[in-house]
């Protein structure tokens, strides 16, 4: 019994995380843990689910959407048995099949057969975003659960109109033609408070209340004079009367709850009840025995209802057999129509949660066998077992079933009818409350049969034909669940629902038809049931709806998604690519949509439509998808004029495209652009003019915009045309700075209404300088608005430097592929762009070049790879060298490659610096002069080179003089040694940014050689770029391309006697292992080291350190990539400095375990230092390892394991590191030999 305590504090606990988490993931961890404390305590299952109960209708999102995670958990725990599960065991307690046929019970308050959804339309109360007050159900406190809820109910049939009195329509009681008709009215200056005829409390409410309200109204107008009464007032005398018809706290006959205040306009005695909104806003009472009170609720009735403490009865029935979530379920089905928009939110995402796992139980009453078992026993799983089951009792359990979920849907086609709630965010319409009460219907509809299913069809039919655009929406949301839920029932539904949703995409509201498309898109593999004209029909209707769309319209992330979703799937789907030339150029406004979302839908659009149909017979025979690519396809011949807007289109998106998951669907349609397009089309449309284009695109530089003479957008006036940017610039109206004031005004005042306050009709001239100004403002901004900007994508380098370094990759890589494509179809123009381009003055031309020659080179192998072996041979050897590197491109490579200085990038012999550094020369040529003239002024003369002209004058000059300078020893802070310092400064940044774009452009052309399988007679010139960029460069992804290429160079060099390869494999082991314990120890934790930390050169040094050891790692890498399962053989070396460290030292290991630790960070012995770089060498190319090699590897984790030992905690952390990723990798493979160790 001491548990218990503990347990409820610990639960109270939980319950306030649900409303007080920090994150989501700490409510949902709170929700999951709350369910284990009910498994270990199922005498408190009904206690609990009513504290989880009232954190449904807290105002916050996140709790209420904790707290329904919260329910799923417990009925994922706590199972029920199906009317099913009753059938089988009555058939093993010996009842014949005859037997089971028996009559429904009683049917419910609301059920398919005596419901109307057209008569709930017609009379029922619209629900908005309602505060609750006027609402509020008080019910007796000495009133059953039961008895609670079946006033509730009443109630609520009055609400939607579903008895015979109505209810009163306030909102109708009077319309402006009544007060017109009520203007005979008495005279008299004072105006008298009203109060009600009739309390409010009555037990009845009758058709002729509200004709006692509408007689009282015209009372309190005849009282008034209402053509003495101001325009505001009578406006307030209009609201006043429209007023009392509307009730306060209490419903039509529900009882008095005085509470002790006087409310102004009601009968004496009769008390406003508290709501939630009212004071702090905090619920009144508290949620049971813990007394926890949720901090703002929805609903006073609904969270006092929930609140009620669990009685005996209800214990003692979910003890029989029954439903532990009956009185949940019954409760959160009349919340769903409650007033207060939290409320009824909360309600649907329970029952949603609640029907994901217990539609098919919910209502049952199942007998059980007397002996607690599953889920009743403290700690169990499972069903509690069944005891005998008969005849009567699986038919009334099947009824019961069927009744609640009847119960059920008719609640949510209500809220789905009657909801107005509605948030508009981002680019579309926000209703909660109706999205969530259709994904619940669409849970309630997996277990329902077929004829039910298709009652609530027709239903949803009634609700899309009414005038209303928010009930035609409710409709519509409810049809995309229920055909997502009932794709089995597709053939039934598809022939019905689709002209409907046709119907809907034709609406005129947008939301309406972003409803209808996002119907349609999980159900789009199956409209093949409706004929192949049926989708043709719909297809074209899509692409007609494009052009209407904006840039701001709701629908068109939804239709794109659909149209995506329509092609290379059903029947027709080949046939339907006949039109596409004059229709896929509506797509293209969209490739750059502001939204991400769009943006990847028009890229999966167009994949689908590239992407060649599968044949059935490949589908049956189970073909491999890789062996399918070398199979010769036709090109499509919709493609083929379009193939030159959609290469300048997708390669302009992949420069400027931010999201990955929309970059990533740009490279692939890329890829099957350049598969697809036919060899004549490639050599003909594509023109020297556009590969130069693409290539001055994906070489401009970090900081500067894409060039807008070059960079093409859809022309509005004409589908499929591209212009300039420039163009669009130049024609799109007059620069906001020529706008006249005066004309702007008078033309904001002819465009648009005037609207004057009838008390001032009188403005001062400032008012008119004002009022002139903003004309003005206003339409300088509409101009402005005319003329397109340059986007923030558009520059190079906002996304940062690895932004920039993946950009530059990823679109050298495409543009490779394309010059390969284009090479290999016969194209002239391909090599000599790509030439130019190598040749370039500019670094930053260079490296794209030298990144679109590997691609090139990479992709030709690909393609001689995939081909068949007899293929392959029966290919000349000059066409297999024209889908690889032309002569002339790989002798600049080597051109350039001699370049030995930064200085002299064109040729040993030029003068002529970088593109990108001319200004920094210039900036030090200006110092020069600075420092020359500042020398004469303190008549010093520096040693000026003879017959060199200032625009001449190089570094090595500046260096001289600025030596010279200071060794005439000028005073600190005087105008020479400030002239010093500025010519060191501008020496330095030239210097290092000349070092860097030269360095790495000759790693990309040694990449480039080496991929061309050509290598120069000394090594050195290749070998050197890549180990320097490997060592310095920043960013991982120019790592990654020197280590490819490094990785290549060991293939090739691998049968060569001498070989480099040894020297090369300790050198980037030796690379990959440097202060590798500095950076362990780093790891760990604060050192007794951390003075090195606060020392700015010992930072530094650290930062070189790890790009060098980031660059060692990442050519390990690629080398066990590019070797495979020979790299043991092909590279003995490797493997040397791999297992010879660790099985060798394992002795020392050993006895350094035995030692005792020490708090300090003792200096290790070479062998120990050894072990580690082995260690770390292991984990970093384990990943990489082809599968073969497991055997060789496993031997190592004895060793590895010893090592996991060692007294020092850095050793220790580097074994653990390294056996965490090995059993990453091979999990399978390790794990059990390392729970052996």
């Amino acid at each position: 019994m001491s548990a218990k305590p503990q347990s409820s504090s610990r639960l109270q606990k939980l319950l306030n995380l649900l409303d007080t988490g920090t994150s989501d993931a700490t409510r949902k961890a709170a929700a999951k843990q709350l369910s284990e404390i009910a498994r270990a305590h199922p005498d408190q299952l009904l206690s609990t689910i009513q504290k989880v109960h009232v954190y449904l209708y807290n105002k916050s999102w996140e709790t209420r959407v904790a707290a329904g995670e919260a329910l799923a958990f417990l009925a994922d725990i706590f199972e029920h048995h199906t009317p099913d599960d009753l059938r089988w065991q009555a058939l093993a307690c010996g009842v014949s099949e005859e037997a089971l046929n028996m009559a429904e019970g009683p049917q419910m308050p609301l059920s398919f057969a005596n419901f109307s959804l057209q008569q709930v339309l017609e009379r029922g109360t619209p629900l908005g975003a309602s505060g609750g007050q006027e609402f509020d159900l008080v019910l007796e406190p000495g009133l059953t659960p039961k008895a609670r809820l079946a006033a509730q109910r009443e109630v609520l049939k009055k609400r939607l109109g579903l008895d015979r009195d109505m209810g009163l329509d306030a909102d109708a009681l009077f319309n402006d033609e009544d007060l017109e008709a009520a203007e005979e009215v008495c005279s008299g200056d004072t105006t008298t408070r009203y109060s009600q005829p009739h309390a409010r409390g009555a037990a009845t409410c009758s058709g002729g209340s509200q004709k006692a309200q509408q007689v009282a109204a015209q009372e309190l107008l005849r009282s008034m004079d209402v053509e003495k009464l101001s325009a505001r007032e009578r406006n307030r005398l209009k609201r006043k009367a429209k007023a009392l018809g509307r009730s306060d706290s209490l419903r039509p006959g529900e009882p008095i709850a005085a509470t002790g205040q006087h409310q102004p306009g009601a009968a004496p005695g009769v008390g406003r009840h508290k709501s939630p909104r009212d004071g702090d806003g905090s619920l009144g009472g508290s949620n049971g025995e813990d007394g926890a009170a949720v901090g703002t609720g929805g609903s006073t009735a609904a969270a006092a209802v929930a609140a009620v403490e669990v009685g005996d009865d209800e214990v003692q029935q979910v003890s029989e057999g029954g439903w532990p979530f009956q009185r949940l379920g019954d409760q959160i089905v009349v919340d769903s129509l409650d007033p207060v928009w939290e409320v009824r939110h909360g309600a649907v995402l329970a029952l949603r949660e609640l029907l994901r796992g217990h539609a098919a139980v919910a209502g049952v009453e199942a007998p059980l066998d007397g002996v607690p078992s599953g889920w009743a026993v403290p700690g169990g799983q499972g069903k509690r077992s069944l005891g005998a089951v008969s005849a009567s009792q699986v038919a009334a359990a099947r009824a019961a079933n069927q009744r609640w979920l009847e119960d059920c849907v008719v609640h949510l086609l209500c809220v789905l009818a009657l909801d107005r709630f509605g948030d508009y965010g981002s680019d579309q319409v926000t209703a909660p409350v109706r999205e969530t009460a259709a994904q619940a219907l669409g849970m309630a509809l997996t277990t329902l049969d077929a004829i039910s299913v298709r009652t609530v069809a027709a239903m949803l039919r009634e609700l899309q034909g009414q005038n209303d655009w928010r009930v035609r929406y409710g409709g519509f949301c409810g049809l995309k669940y229920m055909l997502a839920a009932r794709m089995d029932l597709a053939p039934d539904l598809l022939p019905e629902a689709l002209p409907l949703l046709r119907r809907g995409l034709a609406d005129p509201d947008d939301d309406v038809r972003a409803a209808c498309a996002d119907a349609l898109v999980p159900v789009a593999g199956a409209l093949g049931v409706v004929g192949t004209q049926a989708v043709a029909e719909l297809r074209l209707q899509l692409w007609d709806l494009l052009p209407q769309l904006s840039d701001l319209s709701a629908a068109t992330n939804s239709v794109m998604s659909l149209l995506a979703h329509l092609y290379g799937r059903g029947p027709g789907a080949a046939a339907a690519t006949d039109e596409l030339t004059a229709l896929v150029p509506r797509l293209f406004p969209f490739v750059r949509h502001t939204l991400s979302t769009v943006r990847a839908s028009v890229m999966q659009c167009l994949e689908r439509m590239l992407a060649p149909p599968v044949p059935t017979a490949a589908v049956e025979e189970a073909v491999d998808p890789a062996s399918a690519v070398a199979i010769p396809l036709p090109p499509p011949a919709w493609l083929q004029p379009l193939l030159p807007a959609l290469v300048q289109l997708v390669f302009q998106n992949v420069m400027m495209e931010g999201e990955q998951r929309v970059l990533d669907a740009s490279v692939r349609v890329w890829r099957l652009l350049v598969r697809c397009a036919a060899p004549a089309t490639l050599c003909e449309a594509m023109a020297p003019e556009q590969f130069r284009a693409l290539m001055a695109l994906g070489s401009t530089q970090v900081g500067r915009a894409l060039d807008p003479n070059l960079v093409l957008v859809p022309y509005a006036g004409e589908i499929g045309r591209l212009v300039p940017l420039a163009l669009v610039r130049q024609l799109g109206g007059m620069a906001p700075g020529t706008v006249d004031p005066a004309t702007a005004a008078t033309a904001s005042a002819s465009s648009s209404p005037t609207f004057r306050s009838p008390k001032r009709s009188r403005s001062s001239s400032k008012q008119q300088q004002a009022a002139a100004a903003a004309a003005a403002a206003a339409a300088a901004a509409a101009a402005a608005a005319a003329v397109p900007a340059v986007p923030t994508d558009f520059i190079v380098g906002t996304q940062g430097e690895e932004g920039v370094a993946r950009m530059r990759t990823i679109a050298a890589s495409c543009f490779g592929t394309l010059l390969a494509c284009a090479h290999a179809s016969g194209s002239a123009a391909a090599a000599p762009e790509l030439l130019a381009a190598l040749s370039s003055p500019a670094a930053t031309a260079r490296q794209f070049a030298a990144l679109a020659a590997c691609a090139w080179l990479q992709y030709a192998k690909q393609q001689l790879r995939l081909l068949q072996p007899e293929l392959l041979q029966q290919m000349q050897t000059h066409q297999q060298g024209m889908m690889l590197l032309p002569q002339p491109l790989l002798q600049q490579v080597f051109v350039a490659l001699a370049a030995t200085s930064c200085v002299t990038p064109l040729a040993p012999v030029s003068l002529e610096p970088y593109a990108e550094v001319v200004p920094y020369y210039a900036q030090m040529r200006r110092e020069v002069l600075a420092l020359v003239a500042a020398a004469v002024d303190v008549h010093i003369l520096l040693p000026l080179p003879q017959g060199v002209a200032v625009e001449n004058v190089t570094t090595e000059h500046a260096v001289a003089l600025v030596t010279a300078a200071a060794a005439a020893g000028p005073a600190e802070g005087s105008p020479l040694a400030q002239a010093c310092s500025r010519l060191r400064g501008a020496l330095a940044s030239l210097q290092a940014l000349e070092q860097y774009l030269h360095v790495t452009a000759l790693a990309f052309m040694a990449a480039v050689a080496v991929h061309g399988g050509v290598l120069p007679d000394k090594f050195n010139i290749v070998i050197q770029p890549l180990m320097n960029c490997l060592r310095r460069e920043p960013q991982l992804r120019l790592q990654e391309v020197c280590a490819e290429g490094l990785a290549e160079l060991l293939a090739l060099c691998s049968d060569r006697t001498p070989s480099p390869n040894d020297k090369l494999v300790r050198n980037l082991v030796a690379m990959a292992t440097a202060d590798l314990l500095a950076a362990a120890a780093a790891a760990t934790g604060p050192s007794q080291h951390s003075s090195e930390a606060s020392d700015p050169g010992t930072s530094g040094q650290q930062g070189a350190s790890r790009i060098s050891r980031r660059g060692g790692e990442a050519a390990l890498v690629a080398i066990a990539k590019r070797f495979g399962q020979t790299i043991w053989q092909k590279l003995p070396t490797l493997w040397t400095l791999v297992a010879g460290p660790l099985g060798g030292t394992s002795a020392a290991a050993t006895a350094a375990a035995t030692a005792a630790p020490s708090m300090a960070a003792p200096s290790l012995d070479g062998d120990t230092v050894a072990g580690v770089g082995s260690l770390h060498v292991l984990r970093v190319v384990g990943p990489a390892l082809a599968q073969q090699l497991l055997p060789t590897v496993l031997p190592l984790l004895e060793d590895v394991c010893r090592w996991a030992r060692h007294a020092d905690p850095r050793v220790r952390q580097t074994a653990a590191k390294c056996v965490s990723t090995l059993s990453r990798g091979w999990t399978e493979g390790i794990m059990p030999e390392l729970l052996k160790q």
